[in-house]
């Protein structure tokens, strides 16, 4: 029990770290810093924490358009900063999972009628939803990952709609980007 603690508190306090960095260091200030060949390497290292707040998510985007400018390919992009975003997601769909037994029994009560309600779906119902919220709205997947996590919805129907969700909107950022540099200027 104390080592899952430890090893808890080590990623919480790990995550913490990487997220101060991306709010003090802009993603121009990081592409400057490793140049603009390394770019897909910054983008999967912002992806992988860029979700974790709306100042990091904003500069995950803003990444995302500044590469894209600089002549990355957009579909590229979409595929390594969506496996970025995607592992991110997990890590909130793991402490999901290990920080249900913390929660105080009325969240537990609540959390239980979610469950409750999310099973009443047939079972292709909430992939097709999570492809749709991933890939084509700015909902912070990080807040639903752990909330079905904490409803006990299985690994398999979280994973690939949320990786191939991702994919999609850095993809279309990518592409809305360059096309919006392109007609103004």
């Amino acid at each position: 029990m104390l080592k899952k603690r430890i090893s808890f508190l080590f990623t919480l306090l790990l995550l913490v770290s990487w997220i101060v960095i991306f709010i003090f260091v802009s993603p121009q200030q990081l592409i400057d810093i490793i140049g603009l060949h390394n770019g897909y390497i910054l983008l999967f290292a912002i992806a992988v924490t860029g979700g974790f707040t709306a100042v990091s998510s904003t500069s995950y985007f803003i990444a995302v358009a500044t590469l894209a400018e600089g002549g990355l390919h957009p579909i590229m992009l979409g595929i390594v900063g969506g496996i970025g975003l995607t592992l991110g997601d997990m890590y909130f769909y793991y402490l999901g999972r290990q920080g249900r037994r913390a929660l105080a029994p009325r969240i537990q009560e609540k959390v239980s009628k979610f469950t409750d309600f999310l099973h009443k779906f047939p079972n292709y119902f909430i992939p097709f939803i999570l492809y749709l919220v991933a890939g084509f709205t700015f909902v912070p997947n990080d807040i639903l990952t752990a909330g079905l996590a904490f409803a006990k919805i299985p690994f398999r129907y979280v994973f690939l709609p949320i990786l191939l969700g991702n994919i999609t909107l850095t993809s279309l950022v990518a592409y809305g980007a360059l096309y919006s540099f392109a007609l103004l200027g």
